[in-house]
């Protein structure tokens, strides 16, 4: 990934929130553009799906992992308007 950041804009275009962040990975870059939050999800369950993945093989089982301090996604999953996409923590926050 590489490092930058998020904000939170009002309708206004103020800023609400900046945070810095990582911004993808080798297996799954983020995406560019303007992006909303559409749902927000808490201590979420993660849907592992390899066939969405960058490099992940398309044959691979797919698994539902549990939510918990270990999750690969963290505890906090906030939905994006790009399917599949999200902001979420780490395992190792």
């Amino acid at each position: 990934g590489r490092d930058g950041y998020v904000h939170a804009l009002a309708a206004d275009g103020r800023v609400l929130f900046h945070a810095p962040v990582t911004l993808g990975s080798a297996y799954n870059p983020s995406p560019d553009g303007d992006l909303r939050i559409t749902g927000v999800a808490r201590n979420p369950s993660w849907h592992y799906q390899p066939a969405l993945l960058t490099g992940g093989d398309p044959n691979a089982e797919t698994a539902v992992l549990p939510p918990g301090p270990n999750s690969a996604v963290g505890t906090v999953w906030m939905a994006l308007s790009q399917r599949h996409m999200g902001i979420h923590g780490t395992k190792a926050p």
